[in-house]
């Protein structure tokens, strides 16, 4: 203790009903922030009535994450942009990047807060894309975003959840497009630009569109247990 200031609050070392009535009574941003600290700062601020209206990844000249979070009271939405995604050949392998974060909050006031770098020891892209479907207990992905190609686009995919709305823009490559298409069946496809193959693609995968669509209706048929 400095000058009469407390330095350290010890959160998480509260008794459970007590950090439950602080985690409460936080700001909506600032808990969004110290989610980051830890798995147990985690799995704490989720308990937090979180709700998101989408969780949108986009590719272009750097990753970002973007989305919209409430908690009944208040609002924000935030964008995370990975720089580090200009040495794309070694991105999706890294396990220690540090990404900036921007966030804006709508409650009584607007909120613009400055940019600031979120440091987790030990998070690649697969561990933020799971850390925010886990903090708003959101199962897929709402919208992703190609304005430029991935570098192993396989890999890519293998980390990326069920996608509900895949978005192709004009800068995209033609010969890229039908592998983004053979990996990804989205429940809704839009492409801005104007692409010959779509058509012959689309028919000659129809097995498996459908092979997906049914699996969704099987398991929304499925009694909850």
């Amino acid at each position: 203790m400095e000058g009469g200031g407390v330095d350290r609050f010890p959160l998480l070392r509260l008794p459970e009903n007590v950090k439950m009535l602080t985690v409460k009574h936080m700001d909506l941003l600032d808990a969004f922030q110290f989610s980051f600290l830890s798995k147990r700062t985690l799995h704490l601020f989720q308990q937090r009535i979180w709700k998101t209206t989408s969780l949108i990844v986009q590719v272009s000249t750097s990753i970002s994450l973007m989305g919209q979070c409430w908690d009944g009271t208040a609002s924000f939405i935030y964008q995370i942009k990975f720089r580090e995604y200009d040495d794309r050949k070694h991105f999706l392998d890294s396990k220690n990047l540090n990404p900036t974060c921007q966030v804006t909050g709508y409650h009584a006031l607007l909120d613009v807060r400055p940019y600031f770098q979120i440091r987790r020891h030990g998070y690649g892209f697969q561990d933020y894309l799971n850390h925010f479907l886990i903090l708003s207990e959101t199962p897929k992905i709402e919208r992703l975003v190609f304005k430029e190609e991935v570098q192993n686009l396989e890999r890519f995919r293998s980390i990326m959840p069920t996608i509900r709305e895949l978005e192709v823009c004009d800068q995209f490559p033609d010969n890229s497009i039908q592998d983004l298409l053979r990996l990804f069946v989205p429940e809704i496809l839009q492409i801005h630009r104007e692409y010959a193959n779509i058509e012959n693609h689309l028919v000659n995968n129809l097995d498996n569109i459908f092979e997906s669509i049914f699996k969704t209706l099987d398991q929304r048929s499925q009694p909850e247990t």
